[in-house]
Protein backbone atom coordinates (compact mmCIF):
# COMPACT_ATOMS: atom_id res chain seq x y z
CA UNK A 1 0.00 0.00 0.00
CA UNK A 2 1.47 3.29 -0.84
CA UNK A 3 1.35 6.84 -0.04
CA UNK A 4 2.53 9.77 -1.82
CA UNK A 5 3.95 13.29 -0.48
CA UNK A 6 2.95 16.62 -2.03
CA UNK A 7 4.57 20.01 -2.16
CA UNK A 8 5.69 22.72 -4.07
CA UNK A 9 8.70 24.95 -4.72
CA UNK A 10 8.05 28.39 -6.12
CA UNK A 11 10.40 29.21 -9.64
CA UNK A 12 11.01 32.56 -10.32
CA UNK A 13 11.99 34.77 -13.12
CA UNK A 14 14.76 37.59 -13.22
CA UNK A 15 12.51 39.46 -11.28
CA UNK A 16 11.40 37.16 -8.82
CA UNK A 17 8.04 37.09 -9.53
CA UNK A 18 6.69 33.48 -9.41
CA UNK A 19 7.07 32.11 -12.78
CA UNK A 20 5.93 28.52 -11.92
CA UNK A 21 5.89 25.79 -9.21
CA UNK A 22 7.46 22.86 -9.85
CA UNK A 23 5.53 19.97 -7.39
CA UNK A 24 7.70 17.79 -5.77
CA UNK A 25 6.77 14.65 -4.55
CA UNK A 26 7.55 11.36 -2.83
CA UNK A 27 5.91 8.32 -2.71
CA UNK A 28 6.35 5.88 0.21
CA UNK A 29 5.48 2.27 0.74
CA UNK A 30 4.62 -0.02 3.68
CA UNK A 31 5.17 -3.17 1.46
CA UNK A 32 8.93 -2.94 -0.19
CA UNK A 33 8.03 -5.23 -2.78
CA UNK A 34 5.18 -2.60 -3.98
CA UNK A 35 3.55 -2.57 -7.13
CA UNK A 36 5.23 0.75 -9.04
CA UNK A 37 2.28 1.45 -10.99
CA UNK A 38 0.24 1.41 -7.31
CA UNK A 39 2.88 4.26 -6.45
CA UNK A 40 1.90 5.74 -9.60
CA UNK A 41 -1.93 5.38 -9.12
CA UNK A 42 -1.21 7.13 -5.60
CA UNK A 43 0.67 10.24 -6.88
CA UNK A 44 -1.91 10.52 -9.54
CA UNK A 45 -4.75 10.75 -7.71
CA UNK A 46 -3.31 13.19 -5.08
CA UNK A 47 -2.20 15.74 -7.97
CA UNK A 48 -5.19 15.43 -9.52
CA UNK A 49 -7.09 16.65 -6.04
CA UNK A 50 -4.34 18.93 -5.37
CA UNK A 51 -2.35 20.48 -8.52
CA UNK A 52 -4.89 23.43 -8.91
CA UNK A 53 -4.29 24.68 -5.39
CA UNK A 54 -1.02 24.46 -5.23
CA UNK A 55 -0.26 25.86 -8.27
CA UNK A 56 -3.11 28.46 -8.83
CA UNK A 57 -3.08 28.30 -12.25
CA UNK A 58 0.53 28.63 -12.71
CA UNK A 59 2.70 25.91 -14.84
CA UNK A 60 3.40 22.79 -13.35
CA UNK A 61 6.81 21.46 -13.25
CA UNK A 62 6.83 18.06 -12.32
CA UNK A 63 9.39 15.51 -11.88
CA UNK A 64 8.04 12.21 -14.15
CA UNK A 65 9.36 8.89 -14.20
CA UNK A 66 9.31 6.23 -17.46
CA UNK A 67 5.91 4.66 -17.32
CA UNK A 68 4.31 8.30 -16.80
CA UNK A 69 6.70 9.66 -19.74
CA UNK A 70 6.55 6.20 -21.85
CA UNK A 71 2.28 6.08 -21.90
CA UNK A 72 2.29 3.01 -19.22
CA UNK A 73 0.67 4.91 -16.06
CA UNK A 74 -2.04 8.04 -16.85
CA UNK A 75 -0.73 11.48 -16.89
CA UNK A 76 -2.06 13.17 -13.53
CA UNK A 77 -2.82 16.45 -15.19
CA UNK A 78 -4.44 17.61 -18.82
CA UNK A 79 -0.80 18.17 -21.02
CA UNK A 80 -1.21 21.47 -21.71
CA UNK A 81 -0.98 22.43 -17.79
CA UNK A 82 2.17 20.17 -17.26
CA UNK A 83 5.76 21.04 -18.19
CA UNK A 84 7.10 17.32 -17.77
CA UNK A 85 10.48 17.16 -15.98
CA UNK A 86 12.97 14.45 -17.15
CA UNK A 87 15.93 13.65 -14.81
CA UNK A 88 18.87 11.77 -14.78
CA UNK A 89 17.08 8.36 -13.93
CA UNK A 90 15.07 8.82 -17.14
CA UNK A 91 16.23 6.98 -20.56
CA UNK A 92 15.74 8.51 -24.04
CA UNK A 93 14.26 4.88 -25.04
CA UNK A 94 11.60 4.74 -27.90
CA UNK A 95 8.66 4.59 -25.72
CA UNK A 96 9.71 7.59 -23.70
CA UNK A 97 10.55 9.26 -26.72
CA UNK A 98 7.57 8.66 -28.14
CA UNK A 99 5.45 9.08 -25.17
CA UNK A 100 6.91 12.81 -25.23
CA UNK A 101 6.57 13.75 -28.73
CA UNK A 102 2.90 12.46 -28.24
CA UNK A 103 2.13 14.70 -24.69
CA UNK A 104 3.77 17.85 -26.78
CA UNK A 105 1.43 17.38 -29.23
CA UNK A 106 -1.45 17.87 -26.81
CA UNK A 107 0.10 20.84 -25.36
CA UNK A 108 2.91 19.63 -22.63
CA UNK A 109 6.22 21.36 -22.69
CA UNK A 110 9.87 19.21 -21.40
CA UNK A 111 12.03 20.40 -18.89
CA UNK A 112 15.03 18.37 -19.09
CA UNK A 113 17.34 18.17 -15.75
CA UNK A 114 20.28 17.17 -14.51
CA UNK A 115 23.34 17.37 -16.58
CA UNK A 116 23.04 18.19 -20.33
CA UNK A 117 26.37 17.11 -21.39
CA UNK A 118 25.93 13.44 -20.22
CA UNK A 119 25.91 10.24 -22.84
CA UNK A 120 22.71 9.83 -24.81
CA UNK A 121 21.09 12.85 -24.02
CA UNK A 122 20.64 14.15 -27.21
CA UNK A 123 16.94 12.85 -28.40
CA UNK A 124 15.62 14.96 -24.88
CA UNK A 125 18.05 17.80 -26.40
CA UNK A 126 15.67 18.29 -29.40
CA UNK A 127 12.82 17.90 -27.89
CA UNK A 128 13.56 20.14 -24.41
CA UNK A 129 11.50 23.80 -23.78
CA UNK A 130 13.62 24.25 -20.35
CA UNK A 131 17.13 23.05 -19.43
CA UNK A 132 17.11 22.64 -15.77
CA UNK A 133 20.77 22.75 -14.15
CA UNK A 134 22.16 22.00 -10.25
CA UNK A 135 23.83 25.05 -9.85
CA UNK A 136 24.64 24.34 -5.77
CA UNK A 137 28.14 25.06 -5.25
CA UNK A 138 29.29 26.21 -8.71
CA UNK A 139 31.47 29.23 -8.88
CA UNK A 140 30.63 32.08 -11.04
CA UNK A 141 33.33 30.70 -13.90
CA UNK A 142 31.66 27.76 -13.71
CA UNK A 143 28.21 29.17 -13.64
CA UNK A 144 29.16 31.19 -16.75
CA UNK A 145 30.47 28.69 -19.04
CA UNK A 146 27.44 26.43 -18.37
CA UNK A 147 25.18 29.44 -19.61
CA UNK A 148 27.27 29.79 -22.73
CA UNK A 149 27.32 25.87 -23.48
CA UNK A 150 23.60 25.71 -23.33
CA UNK A 151 22.76 29.16 -24.36
CA UNK A 152 22.85 27.95 -28.17
CA UNK A 153 19.75 25.28 -27.07
CA UNK A 154 17.54 28.73 -27.75
CA UNK A 155 15.61 27.64 -24.75
CA UNK A 156 15.37 29.12 -20.87
CA UNK A 157 18.12 28.10 -18.45
CA UNK A 158 16.39 27.39 -15.22
CA UNK A 159 19.03 26.92 -12.15
CA UNK A 160 17.89 24.73 -9.36
CA UNK A 161 19.13 24.84 -5.89
CA UNK A 162 20.06 28.18 -5.62
CA UNK A 163 20.17 28.54 -1.95
CA UNK A 164 21.47 31.97 -1.15
CA UNK A 165 21.60 35.68 -2.35
CA UNK A 166 24.77 35.61 -3.20
CA UNK A 167 24.36 32.59 -5.54
CA UNK A 168 21.09 34.55 -7.11
CA UNK A 169 23.29 37.26 -8.14
CA UNK A 170 26.11 35.15 -9.62
CA UNK A 171 22.98 32.38 -11.51
CA UNK A 172 21.34 35.79 -12.64
CA UNK A 173 24.69 37.42 -13.99
CA UNK A 174 25.93 34.32 -15.80
CA UNK A 175 23.09 34.04 -17.93
CA UNK A 176 20.48 32.60 -16.34
CA UNK A 177 16.81 33.13 -16.73
CA UNK A 178 14.48 31.09 -14.53
CA UNK A 179 15.42 30.22 -10.21
CA UNK A 180 14.74 27.46 -8.11
CA UNK A 181 15.54 27.09 -4.30
CA UNK A 182 15.45 28.45 -0.96
CA UNK A 183 17.49 31.60 -1.15
CA UNK A 184 14.47 33.62 -0.15
CA UNK A 185 14.29 32.35 2.87
CA UNK A 186 17.86 32.59 3.71
CA UNK A 187 18.77 35.87 5.22
CA UNK A 188 21.79 37.86 4.43
CA UNK A 189 22.65 39.84 7.56
CA UNK A 190 25.17 42.71 7.55
CA UNK A 191 27.54 42.38 10.46
CA UNK A 192 25.98 44.40 13.25
CA UNK A 193 22.94 45.26 11.37
CA UNK A 194 19.94 45.78 13.76
CA UNK A 195 16.12 46.03 12.96
CA UNK A 196 15.59 49.97 12.38
CA UNK A 197 13.13 51.85 14.65
CA UNK A 198 10.86 52.06 12.42
CA UNK A 199 10.24 48.71 12.26
CA UNK A 200 10.51 48.11 15.84
CA UNK A 201 6.64 49.90 16.23
CA UNK A 202 5.46 47.23 14.19
CA UNK A 203 6.79 44.62 15.73
CA UNK A 204 5.60 45.46 18.58
CA UNK A 205 1.95 46.03 16.75
CA UNK A 206 2.68 42.35 15.49
CA UNK A 207 3.14 41.08 19.09
CA UNK A 208 -0.48 42.77 20.09
CA UNK A 209 -1.91 41.13 17.31
CA UNK A 210 -1.17 37.82 18.03
CA UNK A 211 -1.50 38.17 21.86
CA UNK A 212 -4.48 35.28 22.41
CA UNK A 213 -5.73 37.15 24.80
CA UNK A 214 -6.51 40.25 23.38
CA UNK A 215 -10.01 41.37 23.89
CA UNK A 216 -11.95 42.62 20.50
CA UNK A 217 -12.52 46.35 22.16
CA UNK A 218 -8.81 46.33 22.74
CA UNK A 219 -7.53 45.17 18.84
CA UNK A 220 -10.16 47.60 17.78
CA UNK A 221 -8.86 50.70 19.34
CA UNK A 222 -4.73 49.38 18.50
CA UNK A 223 -5.78 49.24 14.69
CA UNK A 224 -8.10 52.39 14.89
CA UNK A 225 -4.50 54.29 16.04
CA UNK A 226 -2.67 53.72 12.94
CA UNK A 227 -4.42 55.20 10.12
CA UNK A 228 -2.52 53.64 7.26
CA UNK A 229 -3.11 50.23 8.34
CA UNK A 230 -7.12 51.19 9.24
CA UNK A 231 -7.65 51.92 5.67
CA UNK A 232 -5.96 48.76 4.29
CA UNK A 233 -7.50 46.56 6.61
CA UNK A 234 -10.87 48.12 5.69
CA UNK A 235 -9.77 47.74 1.97
CA UNK A 236 -9.02 43.92 2.24
CA UNK A 237 -12.47 43.23 4.14
CA UNK A 238 -14.52 45.06 1.46
CA UNK A 239 -12.37 42.90 -0.99
CA UNK A 240 -14.31 40.14 -3.27
CA UNK A 241 -12.33 37.70 -0.89
CA UNK A 242 -14.73 38.36 1.99
CA UNK A 243 -17.58 40.19 0.06
CA UNK A 244 -19.53 41.66 2.58
CA UNK A 245 -23.36 41.98 2.20
CA UNK A 246 -22.74 45.57 3.30
CA UNK A 247 -20.15 48.13 3.00
CA UNK A 248 -17.92 47.95 6.40
CA UNK A 249 -16.79 51.55 7.00
CA UNK A 250 -15.11 50.52 10.96
CA UNK A 251 -12.91 48.66 12.80
CA UNK A 252 -15.65 47.22 15.32
CA UNK A 253 -18.42 46.86 12.38
CA UNK A 254 -15.60 44.34 10.35
CA UNK A 255 -14.89 42.20 13.27
CA UNK A 256 -18.20 41.79 13.94
CA UNK A 257 -18.87 40.61 10.46
CA UNK A 258 -16.06 38.38 9.93
CA UNK A 259 -14.63 37.81 13.29
CA UNK A 260 -11.92 38.71 15.39
CA UNK A 261 -9.43 36.06 14.38
CA UNK A 262 -10.10 36.63 10.87
CA UNK A 263 -9.39 39.99 11.74
CA UNK A 264 -6.35 39.43 13.84
CA UNK A 265 -4.59 37.21 10.69
CA UNK A 266 -5.53 39.32 8.37
CA UNK A 267 -3.51 42.41 10.22
CA UNK A 268 -0.95 40.36 10.90
CA UNK A 269 -0.18 40.06 7.47
CA UNK A 270 -0.50 44.04 6.88
CA UNK A 271 2.02 43.84 9.21
CA UNK A 272 4.32 41.70 7.72
CA UNK A 273 4.07 43.60 4.57
CA UNK A 274 5.12 46.49 6.23
CA UNK A 275 8.24 44.67 7.54
CA UNK A 276 8.83 43.71 4.01
CA UNK A 277 11.80 44.85 1.49
CA UNK A 278 11.66 41.24 -0.45
CA UNK A 279 9.27 39.91 -3.24
CA UNK A 280 5.94 39.03 -1.89
CA UNK A 281 5.67 35.37 -2.74
CA UNK A 282 8.11 35.30 1.30
CA UNK A 283 4.80 36.59 2.33
CA UNK A 284 3.04 34.06 0.60
CA UNK A 285 4.86 31.47 2.15
CA UNK A 286 5.22 32.59 6.03
CA UNK A 287 1.34 31.84 5.78
CA UNK A 288 1.47 28.94 4.31
CA UNK A 289 3.68 27.79 6.94
CA UNK A 290 1.69 29.39 9.69
CA UNK A 291 -1.69 27.81 8.64
CA UNK A 292 -0.09 24.53 8.34
CA UNK A 293 1.44 24.73 11.65
CA UNK A 294 -1.91 25.65 12.85
CA UNK A 295 -3.35 22.25 11.05
CA UNK A 296 -0.60 20.10 12.71
CA UNK A 297 -1.53 20.94 16.16
CA UNK A 298 -5.07 21.12 15.86
CA UNK A 299 -4.63 17.12 14.44
CA UNK A 300 -2.78 15.88 17.06
CA UNK A 301 -4.76 17.38 19.70
CA UNK A 302 -2.16 19.74 20.88
CA UNK A 303 -3.67 22.35 23.54
CA UNK A 304 -2.69 25.87 21.85
CA UNK A 305 -2.57 25.95 18.09
CA UNK A 306 -2.76 29.58 17.82
CA UNK A 307 0.85 29.21 19.40
CA UNK A 308 1.69 26.84 16.35
CA UNK A 309 0.08 29.56 13.98
CA UNK A 310 2.20 32.24 15.40
CA UNK A 311 5.52 30.78 15.03
CA UNK A 312 4.91 29.12 11.49
CA UNK A 313 4.15 33.31 10.65
CA UNK A 314 7.48 34.51 12.23
CA UNK A 315 9.74 32.06 11.01
CA UNK A 316 10.51 33.74 8.21
CA UNK A 317 11.15 37.64 10.07
CA UNK A 318 14.83 37.50 9.53
CA UNK A 319 14.61 37.23 5.82
CA UNK A 320 11.76 39.62 6.02
CA UNK A 321 13.54 42.68 7.72
CA UNK A 322 17.61 41.29 7.35
CA UNK A 323 18.30 41.23 10.85
CA UNK A 324 18.91 38.35 12.94
CA UNK A 325 16.39 35.89 14.19
CA UNK A 326 17.48 37.09 17.49
CA UNK A 327 17.82 40.45 17.48
CA UNK A 328 14.50 40.38 15.92
CA UNK A 329 12.74 38.51 18.75
CA UNK A 330 14.41 40.97 21.30
CA UNK A 331 11.56 43.31 19.89
CA UNK A 332 8.50 40.65 20.80
CA UNK A 333 7.99 38.92 24.35
CA UNK A 334 7.00 35.92 22.95
CA UNK A 335 6.15 32.78 25.44
CA UNK A 336 9.61 30.53 25.73
CA UNK A 337 8.28 27.88 23.94
CA UNK A 338 7.95 29.92 20.29
CA UNK A 339 11.64 31.53 20.80
CA UNK A 340 13.02 27.76 21.06
CA UNK A 341 10.95 26.84 18.26
CA UNK A 342 12.24 30.11 16.21
CA UNK A 343 15.82 29.52 17.48
CA UNK A 344 16.55 26.16 17.73
CA UNK A 345 14.05 24.70 16.07
CA UNK A 346 13.09 23.05 19.69
CA UNK A 347 9.47 21.07 21.35
CA UNK A 348 6.31 20.43 19.43
CA UNK A 349 6.46 23.90 17.96
CA UNK A 350 9.78 23.88 16.58
CA UNK A 351 9.26 20.02 15.12
CA UNK A 352 6.01 20.99 13.24
CA UNK A 353 7.92 24.35 11.60
CA UNK A 354 10.74 21.88 10.59
CA UNK A 355 8.11 19.36 8.89
CA UNK A 356 6.69 22.64 6.89
CA UNK A 357 10.22 23.04 5.93
CA UNK A 358 10.46 19.71 4.27
CA UNK A 359 7.76 20.26 1.85
CA UNK A 360 9.23 23.41 0.78
CA UNK A 361 12.72 21.66 0.25
CA UNK A 362 12.06 17.99 -0.62
CA UNK A 363 13.98 16.92 2.55
CA UNK A 364 11.18 14.46 2.90
CA UNK A 365 13.45 12.95 5.91
CA UNK A 366 12.27 15.73 7.85
CA UNK A 367 8.55 15.36 6.96
CA UNK A 368 6.69 13.97 9.89
CA UNK A 369 5.05 15.02 12.94
CA UNK A 370 3.27 13.36 15.59
CA UNK A 371 1.27 9.83 14.04
CA UNK A 372 -0.12 11.68 11.15
CA UNK A 373 0.52 9.96 7.78
CA UNK A 374 1.57 10.94 4.67
CA UNK A 375 -1.84 11.99 3.04
CA UNK A 376 -2.86 13.84 6.35
CA UNK A 377 0.80 16.10 6.02
CA UNK A 378 0.24 16.77 2.67
CA UNK A 379 -2.93 17.55 2.47
CA UNK A 380 -2.39 20.11 6.22
CA UNK A 381 0.21 21.38 3.33
CA UNK A 382 -1.93 21.56 0.85
CA UNK A 383 -4.68 23.63 2.94
CA UNK A 384 -1.88 25.98 4.33
CA UNK A 385 -1.28 27.02 0.42
CA UNK A 386 -4.97 27.81 0.30
CA UNK A 387 -5.24 29.67 3.09
CA UNK A 388 -2.29 31.45 2.05
CA UNK A 389 -4.06 32.43 -1.33
CA UNK A 390 -7.10 33.27 0.26
CA UNK A 391 -5.55 35.92 2.79
CA UNK A 392 -3.03 37.18 0.60
CA UNK A 393 -5.79 37.76 -2.20
CA UNK A 394 -7.61 39.71 0.14
CA UNK A 395 -4.87 42.02 -0.26
CA UNK A 396 -5.92 44.90 -2.87
CA UNK A 397 -2.95 44.49 -5.86
CA UNK A 398 -1.79 47.64 -5.05
CA UNK A 399 -0.84 47.05 -1.55
CA UNK A 400 1.01 44.52 -1.70
CA UNK A 401 4.86 44.51 -2.19
CA UNK A 402 6.26 44.60 -5.77
CA UNK A 403 7.76 41.75 -6.51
Amino acid sequence: MSNAFLGRQAIYDYSLSVYGYELIHHCVSSDEAGDPREEDAALSALIRLSAEGLSGGSPCFIDLNERFLGGESELPMVPERVILQAGEGVRPTKEVLDGIRELKEKGAELALAGDPGRAGIEPFLELADYLKIDTGGMEPTELEAAADGLRSHGVPLLAEKVETKEELRACQSAGFELFQGQFLTRPEIAPGFKVPGNKVSQLKLMNSLLDPEVEMDELSELISHDASLTYKLLRCANSATYAPGQPISSISQMIMMIGLRTVRKIVSAIVLMELNDQPGDLLAQSLVRAKMCEQLAAATGEDDPASFYTVGLLSTLDALTGASMEDVLEHLPLSPEIRSALLEGEGDRGFALTCVRGFESGDWGGVCYGELGASELSMAYIDGVHYSREIWGSVPTDERPAA
